[in-house]
């Protein structure tokens, strides 16, 4: 049996919706986590129930291989089983050069979970340019030890606003996505060794030169409930 609930997060009273300076950042977004903006070129904002990034046409992203850890992200602590989703919307069209040398042109978002720098799993949907087309795609990596074993990109996506799944069980990991959050279409599970105790939330990845916006919403994570009989 699952209970959802919101991530836990300290209330920030934030002055306006505009971003503020990465100095100036709050420490944690209501029910999200803590933002990080390594670089200090990107810009998270939270309006209402909305986190946007904007990502500049630079590189930035979240990979082990690539001794890259730049990419913006908000991320709390969460231990042991758990399902999180998120609905992922904006516009997604990377440019035929990419920032990265060796990899096309791509604009990713969605969720991260992180054990260290380089062990880390990450559920996105993505696009990548392929100079006559955009191919949008749903995005199931694996890093280990600073590696990439594993990489699934088979199902294919609409360009258009995509709820996501991800779901923690045991050694396990499930990764899925819908366009209507009823149906969803899945990957097989990847197995991990990640300790109890992860960072997870949502991170903005692009390889694109130009400007990359990226909304998400409706971030909520399920933990299982502990029944107790009564009187027990």
């Amino acid at each position: 049996m699952w209970m959802r609930c919101l991530l836990l997060a300290v209330a920030v009273g934030l002055p306006s919706p505009t971003a503020v300076p990465a100095a100036e950042k709050p420490e944690h977004l209501a029910g999200w986590g803590k933002p990080t903006d390594p670089d200090g070129d990107c810009k998270i904002k939270l309006d209402k129930k909305v986190l946007t990034m904007k990502l500049p046409g630079a590189a930035h992203d979240f990979a082990g291989e690539l001794e890259r850890w730049n990419a913006p992200r908000v991320m709390s602590k969460v231990d042991g089983d758990f399902i999180l989703e998120v609905k992922v919307s904006g516009t997604f069209a990377p440019t035929p050069e990419s920032t990265i040398p060796g990899r096309l042109a791509y604009n990713g978002a969605g969720i991260l979970l992180v054990s260290d720098k380089d062990n880390h799993l990450s559920l996105q949907r993505g696009a990548v340019n392929f100079g006559d087309r955009t191919r949008h795609y749903l995005n199931f990596e694996l890093r280990k030890d600073a590696k990439l074993p594993i990489s699934l990109y088979e199902v294919e996506l609409e360009d258009k606003p995509v709820f996501l799944r991800v779901e923690r069980r045991g050694g396990k990991v499930y990764g899925m996505g819908s366009h209507d959050g009823v149906k969803w279409q899945s990957y097989d599970p990847i197995e991990v060794d990640f300790p109890p105790a992860l960072e997870v939330g949502v991170v903005g990845i692009s390889s694109s030169k130009g400007l990359f916006d990226c909304e998400l919403e409706g971030l909520t994570l399920f933990r299982k409930a502990e029944i107790k009989e009564p009187g027990k």
